[in-house]
Formats: C-alpha cells, sequence, structure tokens
C-alpha cells in the first residue's frame, strides 16, 4: 500500500527560537544532535515536547551519501515514495503507539524493514511512550545497541540497518501532572477549588508504579539523555540560560549568531560530528565501553563525580552514557578533553 516517504522531515517542523520554556530540554535537544545520543523527554501534558521532538528534524545535519544510499534502499523494499528534493533532509518516523511489533521492527516472508530500519540514519519519534506495547519497546533494546536489525522467519532471513536515533516523549503518571510536585490530598467537598486544578498529581503509588513500569530499566540504561520536564511558571519560562550556555559552545566554533535558533545549532552539529568522525570514526553515541577510555581519558572507576554516581545507584551502562555525553559537550565547547564541567552538566542530562 503506499506509505508516506521515510526521507520527508514533519510537516510542522518549528525552529528552536519558537520554542519556550524548559532551557535543560533545548540544550538536551543540542547535544543530542550533535552527539548522535538517544533522548527522553519527561513531562506533563501540553508542554511542547512533542513540538521539541519535532524541531530536532530541523538541527540534525544532513545523512551521508551512504546513509543515504541505504535509505533509499530501504524504501525501495517497502515501495516507498522516495523524494529526492529532500534528501537533504533527516529521515522522520512517527509511528503511532498502537504500531505493533511487525510494523515497528519489520517482518513478513520474505522479510521486509519496519519503521526502526526506515528511520535508518534520522530520527525514531515515539510519542506517548508508555502507550506503546512493552513487549514492542523491549524489541527495540537489541537494535539501539547493535544499530542493525536481524529478521528470521521459516527458512527466510534478512539483517537490515537500523542506525536510527530515539527520541521519545511520556508523561510522567496517568493523570501526566507528576512532575516533582507533592500529589493532591482530593477533599470531599465536590465544589473545592482543588478537584477543579489540572496541576496536581492524582495518581495512587501503585498507579504510578505501573505506569512507570511500562519503561523497563534496561531499556532506559539505552537511552543516554533522559530530561525531566517540570512545570514551570510563566516567570521562570523567560529565564532561559540555554542560550547563554551554548552562546560559549558558538563562539568556540565561530558560529556568529544572536540567538539560539535551528540555523546555529544545525551547523554546530555538523562541525561537531565532523571532529567526531575525524578522530574515531564514529559518533560518541555509537562508542562501545571498551573504546570509551582510549578516546575520553575518562575511567568511570577512579572519577570522582562517576564514583558518586554509581554510589547512588547508576549502573556501568549509565555511567558510560554519561562520559559519551560528557564527551559531546566537550566537543561542543571546543576542548580536548572532558573537565568536570562537562561530566556535570552530562549528569544533570541522566
Amino acid at each position: 500500500e503506499p506509505l508516506a516517504s521515510p526521507l520527508m522531515a514533519p510537516a510542522t517542523t518549528q525552529d528552536l527560537m519558537d520554542l519556550k520554556g524548559n532551557p535543560l530540554a533545548k540544550f538536551a535537544a543540542c547535544v543530542a544532535a550533535s552527539g548522535g545520543h538517544h533522548l527522553l523527554l519527561v513531562g506533563p501534558p501540553g508542554c511542547g515536547k512533542t513540538m521539541l521532538a519535532q524541531t530536532m528534524a530541523s538541527i540534525m545535519p544532513a545523512p551521508s551519501e551512504t546513509t543515504q544510499r541505504e535509505q533509499m534502499a530501504m524504501a525501495s523494499l517497502r515501495r516507498s515514495r522516495v523524494l529526492h528534493e529532500t534528501m537533504q533532509q533527516p529521515v522522520f518516523r512517527q509511528p503511532h503507539h498502537s504500531a505493533s511489533m511487525t510494523a515497528l521492527c519489520g517482518g513478513g516472508s520474505p522479510p521486509r524493514p519496519g519503521e526502526i530500519s526506515l528511520a535508518h540514519g534520522g530520527i525514531l519519534f515515539l510519542d506517548e511512550l508508555t502507550e506503546f506495547d512493552p513487549r514492542v519497546l523491549e524489541a527495540l533494546r537489541e537494535p539501539l545497541q547493535a544499530g542493525s536489525m536481524h529478521l528470521a522467519k521459516g527458512t527466510h532471513s534478512a539483517e537490515f540497518p537500523a542506525r536510527f536515533q530515539l527520541v521519545a516523549a511520556s508523561n510522567p503518571c496517568a493523570c501526566g501532572f507528576a512532575s516533582g510536585q507533592a500529589q493532591a490530598s482530593l477533599p470531599n467537598t465536590p465544589d473545592s477549588t482543588q478537584v477543579m486544578r489540572r496541576d496536581f498529581c492524582i495518581c495512587s503509588p501503585e498507579r504510578l508504579r505501573r505506569y512507570q513500569g511500562r519503561i523497563s530499566g534496561p531499556l532506559r540504561d539505552r537511552i543516554d539523555l533522559q530530561v525531566q520536564w517540570p512545570a514551570v511558571s510563566t516567570a521562570q519560562l523567560e529565564r532561559d540560560w540555554a542560550f547563554d550556555l551554548m552562546s560559549a559552545m558558538f563562539q568556540a566554533h565561530a558560529i556568529k549568531t544572536e540567538q539560539l535558533d535551528s540555523a546555529a545549532a544545525k551547523k554546530l552539529a555538523q562541525l561537531c560530528r565532523a571532529l567526531q568522525l575525524k578522530r574515531q570514526g564514529q559518533l560518541n553515541a555509537h562508542l562501545q565501553a571498551a573504546q570509551l577510555l582510549e578516546v575520553t581519558g575518562v575511567d568511570p572507576q577512579t572519577d570522582p563525580l562517576l564514583k558518586k554516581l554509581a554510589s547512588l545507584g547508576f549502573s556501568q551502562r549509565a555511567l558510560h552514557a554519561v562520559i559519551r555525553v560528557a564527551q559531546s559537550i566537550a566537543d561542543m565547547f571546543g576542548i580536548a578533553r572532558i573537565d568536570e564541567r562537562c561530566l556535570a552538566l552530562a549528569s544533570q542530562l541522566r
């Protein structure tokens, strides 16, 4: 059947400068674009998670020629339309949360690629992540780490590339308002103003546990950037420190801009990715544990901050993610080695 082109950016692509609120999330989006990291946004309804995820398409660098050929091959296997005029835009796939495992991972006889392979070299956006079937989400664990998807059915088998960048958005709880506030103690009077307010979490601890448990720990561990989007006042929205932080990064790469917009963020991402490919032949997000010490010079067994994070319950995979993100931040600052500032920022983005 006719399918949407996997080579098209979302029709509602917006500029980064048009988004208001949560500077940490905007900074995380720039880090994700610069290092190829997976990103999880958690926050209440209407805070702008989906808008920021769609903005990622405007700050992602264009894929390489090799990746473009692989994208066209995936599109041809699914009989999708290939629009040559959009080849310089990143792939952006946004499957609905009702998607089956076959639709997301691929299948059939002979096997055909699914959404994760059609997103190869681009963005796979999973909105309302907790509404997906948990079994479907668990199937993402292997391709997130390996960058490929192996399918086998009967006598047929195939391996498709799946080096996509996951961007996911989720509410913190079933009602959507467990963003660090105290839970509301609802009074018995039906005309109470607290009942009418929708900025308090009304979920029981058990309901909250079940909801958040739909995203397993091993899957979360594979997402380098995890940003909690708190409810903030209008006054706080105006105190956007993201540009102050990004200004130093822009200056380090001789990027002239007066605002944190998509054009400047995309140019920074292009320069950082070129630096990473020259240094290690791959993006920071794809560095394996054995390569981290050689490339970054940071040992999680001896670094004081990482040792403290380990004592707080961070797994070895999570510590490696912090180091990878810190290396991307160091590249954005234009410094040769990771310093304490980079590690501190990377830990805040976890």
